[in-house]
């Protein structure tokens, strides 16, 4: 495994193996105070968790959001998506899937493993960034009221910009059609469009630290992950009403890679979700200095808002059990 993993402790690294016998790499880094709850993390496209969740360029813990949560009260768990990262691929192809259906399956399963690690009482969040956060909302409409709560940063939950651009439509039916016929072709450099977006925000650094990371996807998007994504994102709008778990979102309105109005929408949509739009940083909220520091700290101030709530309902149903004793 690449010497980046050197700097995972105390994390541990471990692996999942999902219903297509793909091996997932999995990791995991527990609370460092007395834990107050979990949170399960969805990377974003092309990306691996280690590089959303360390700190750049080394991916090193100290200094980390993951380190930050596990001070916090929160162990953190996290799997690299097949095909990224350091986890198996689908016909043995970089950035390739079946369907995007597998994507969310694996999430599904993943989730459902560390549940069942966690004592009943402790509260399970889900975490996500980017297109990890559309797959998060996703599940979180799924799960319900089983999920305790979600936080989303810079997430892809709408479509309705990218459908009023010019030719927009023709080229959601090209690759629909693609999907079908050649789902492995590679045809869309999403890096040139996050190159350019980060150094016309300030941040340049944020896609210089990616391409050099030789567990990043830097090739064309394959014609099935980006139709399958788009697809599953679209579908997103007809469900993000039934969201029962509090939702927490963090976006920039100067994203130029996801569209915050779109968060503005879905949190319209959805009672349970509270937004927060920044007009500082770009994309990588977590890392773009020095602004992350405040996104840290709002994430954090809900996840421990949410703990406290949660550990109060635990006690009143422990006391209404001694009282019917």
């Amino acid at each position: 495994m690449t010497t980046l993993y050197a700097t995972l402790s105390p994390g541990a690294r471990s692996e999942f193996i999902n219903a297509q016998g793909l091996k997932l790499a999995t990791y995991a880094w527990p609370a460092t105070t007395q834990t107050r709850g979990a949170v399960l993390y969805l990377h974003g496209l092309a990306t691996h968790a280690c590089f959303d969740l360390l700190s750049r360029p080394t991916l090193a813990y100290p200094g980390s959001f993951a380190e930050h949560l596990n001070s916090c009260g929160f162990a953190l768990h996290s799997f690299d998506a097949q095909g990224h990262g350091a986890s198996e691929s689908f016909e043995g192809l970089r950035g390739h899937v079946r369907t995007i259906d597998d994507l969310l399956a694996d999430a599904l399963a993943v989730y459902e493993h560390v549940r069942a690690t966690l004592p009943a009482e402790t509260p399970l969040y889900l975490a996500g960034e980017s297109f990890g956060a559309g797959l998060g909302a996703r599940l979180a409409a799924r799960l319900g009221r089983q999920l305790a709560g979600a936080f989303f940063v810079a997430p892809m939950l709408d479509l309705s910009t990218l459908k009023a651009r010019p030719c927009a439509r023709l080229t959601l039916c090209v690759l629909a059609v693609l999907e079908r016929l050649a789902p492995s072709a590679q045809l869309i450099d999403v890096g040139a469009s996050a190159r350019a977006g980060a150094a016309a925000a300030g941040y340049p650094e944020t896609n210089e630290y990616a391409f050099a990371d030789p567990l990043v996807y830097k090739e064309k998007m394959r014609a099935g992950l980006i139709a399958g994504s788009l697809r599953l994102v679209d579908q997103m709008e007809s469900c993000r009403a039934g969201v029962a778990a509090p939702i927490l979102i963090v976006h920039s309105r100067r994203d130029t890679l996801t569209d915050w109005q779109g968060s503005a929408r879905f949190a319209a949509d959805c009672p349970s979700c509270e937004l927060v739009l920044i007009d500082s940083s770009w994309h990588a909220l977590l890392h773009e200095q020095p602004d992350n520091a405040r996104v840290w700290r709002t994430i954090t101030n809900w996840l421990q808002k949410r703990a406290a709530d949660a550990g109060c309902r635990v006690r009143l149903r422990l006391h209404e059990g001694e009282f019917r004793a």
